[in-house]
């Protein structure tokens, strides 16, 4: 039980560190983003819509970009698989009903992924504590445990939901030669996985509950 408790305050910390090297990340991309963006968008005098991290797929017609390694001064041949857009001139109070109402779609989805998350997070780390107690056949720790399986799920569905609004929406007003907008990676398929994962296992640990508790009513 000695090992069991030091492997739950090593998966707990791994959790941690995983999320504050995710939250930096996402703080210096974003930061990177602005900085390289803010020259055009200063020198526009119009408005502007900002399409981040678009999966695009190549088509035949596409120029390809050609650099110099500048390490040994061979050339290499980009091609393409995430884009950053930046759209001058855009007029946001032109926009159309459908559109807006993708936008306040896709605002409303965000805002409820995010309270998910957290809720994992925060049930996550209440099972971590309850393990390090050494309290693993609890019945309180399948409730937990199923409510994060399902969490995982439905932030899976909402992702892969919102993933496919904002494709559907850029590629009916962005068009682009040579590259294209892609439906391939909308599902999140390793965020259900990961939910069924956890289901079965909090099944598997429910029935040994169940087991433990009538061997206790036995004794």
């Amino acid at each position: 039980m000695k090992k069991f408790k030091v492997l739950c305050i090593i998966l707990l910390t791994a959790f941690i560190l995983s999320l504050f090297n995710d939250l930096v990340s996402s703080i210096i991309s974003g930061f990177n983003l602005g900085s390289s963006s803010s020259e055009f968008i200063l020198n526009s005098e119009d408005d502007y819509a900002s399409y981040l991290y678009m999966d695009v797929d190549v088509t035949p017609d596409y120029k390809k970009a050609e650099f110099v390694n500048e390490t040994n001064n061979n050339k290499l041949v980009v091609l393409p698989n995430t884009v950053t857009i930046v759209d001058l001139g855009v007029k946001q109070e032109d926009s159309s009903f459908s559109v807006k109402f993708l936008h306040w779609a896709l605002f409303i989805i965000n805002i409820v992924s995010v309270i998910v998350y957290i809720s994992i997070v925060v049930l996550f780390i209440m099972v971590m504590r309850i393990f390090i107690k050494s309290e693993v056949f609890n019945r309180r720790v399948v409730k937990l445990l199923h409510l994060i399986g399902w969490f995982f799920i439905v932030l899976g569905i909402f992702s892969s939901l919102w993933n496919l609004l904002r494709v559907f929406m850029i590629s009916s007003l962005v068009s682009m030669e040579g590259l294209e907008f892609t439906y391939r990676y909308i599902v999140e398929w390793s965020t259900i996985l990961m939910g069924l994962v956890v289901l079965v296992n909090t099944e598997i640990l429910s029935q040994a509950t169940t087991i433990k508790d009538e061997n206790d009513l036995t004794i």
